[in-house]
């Protein structure tokens, strides 16, 4: 399983701690997950071509206002080369219209809502084939019929059980 964290950043001199905290809290399934950075000032197309070659089982987008549009192009592109491949959002871009955004992007299998290192530990484990993915909440995604499901959303995070980023 090969599953990407993918930031697009306003500007080269900022990181995004949202992917490095999923990263860091993702329990035994670490290894498996690989970070890729980059810039809105970078081509969408060299962003594309550089996801695809990764050849990635999961693609995860950091979502916010500066990056949305950038990242809903090329998750198409996506989409059309690498069907095989899942599409998922999350981020305060699109924590607060999942159906709509499912459901307006078809190309795109889900998105996760709200504090995500829970969320995303628990997603790992399904990817896995580990665990069933209606017990996960904080998730939205497209059942095989096609229509958008809205999970219940998680409890807030204890902060203070999780891992800090900046130690490993």
């Amino acid at each position: 399983m090969k599953v990407l964290l993918t930031a697009i950043n306003a500007k080269y001199i900022h990181s995004n701690l949202a992917v490095y905290s999923l990263k860091a809290n993702c329990g035994s399934y670490e290894s498996q997950v690989k970070l890729m950075e980059y810039s809105i000032n970078q081509y969408p197309e060299e962003i594309f071509q550089s996801l695809y070659r990764e050849k990635a089982d999961v693609i995860c987008f950091s979502c916010y206002i500066w990056n949305i549009e950038m990242v809903g192009q090329i998750a198409g592109w996506l989409s059309l080369v690498a069907p095989g491949t899942k599409l998922w959002l999350g981020g305060p871009e699109v924590s607060f219209d999942v159906e709509d955004r499912l459901n307006s992007w078809k190309f795109i299998d889900g998105v996760m809502y709200g504090e995500g290192e829970d969320t995303f530990r628990e997603m790992m484990a399904v990817w896995n084939g580990e665990k069933n993915i209606e017990g996960v909440r904080g998730i939205g995604h497209r059942h095989e019929d096609g229509k958008a499901h809205v999970h219940l959303p998680r409890d807030f995070v204890n902060m203070s059980g999780l891992n800090f980023v900046y130690t490993r």
